[in-house]
């Protein structure tokens, strides 16, 4: 089930596995704005709530540099609700730059009291199976 779709993202449920799966596409002529980066995320956070979701699988492979106010807004509002909202695991992927990755997940495991299991990929196809194996 699609819960957000744009030239630069697309994210979907997958009620398979349970999982948020957020995909970056490659895209040079449309950048999200703030705004829509704020929606999208929230969008997750919806989901994580309404469909009970504990599961997250971020390919961050494409994704553009985001702007500063968005990256505090993710540290400080979008990671703290994921994990008040259910996610126990996250599965990050970046088949060409590994510091989005290794940002991310530093942030996740910084926020007080958490226990998330959290694995770093570079490879989609080995991501995605690790997250249907895990529970």
């Amino acid at each position: 089930m699609t819960i957000f779709q744009h030239p630069a993202l697309h994210v979907q449920y997958d009620e398979k596995i349970n999982a948020i799966l957020e995909e970056w596409q490659l895209d040079f002529t449309t950048k999200l704005s703030s705004d829509e980066f704020r929606e999208v995320g929230n969008k997750i956070i919806e989901a994580f709530k309404n469909k009970k979701v504990s599961k997250w699988y971020c390919d961050l492979s494409e994704q553009k540099t985001i702007d500063v106010e968005d990256q505090l807004w993710q540290e400080e509002f979008f990671y703290p609700e994921l994990l008040k909202n259910g996610l126990s695991v996250a599965c990050l992927v970046d088949t060409k730059n590994i510091l989005g990755t290794v940002y991310t997940k530093n942030c996740l495991q910084n926020i007080d009291n958490q226990q998330v299991k959290i694995e770093v990929f570079n490879e989609q196809s080995e991501a995605k199976k690790w997250l249907a194996e895990v529970n």
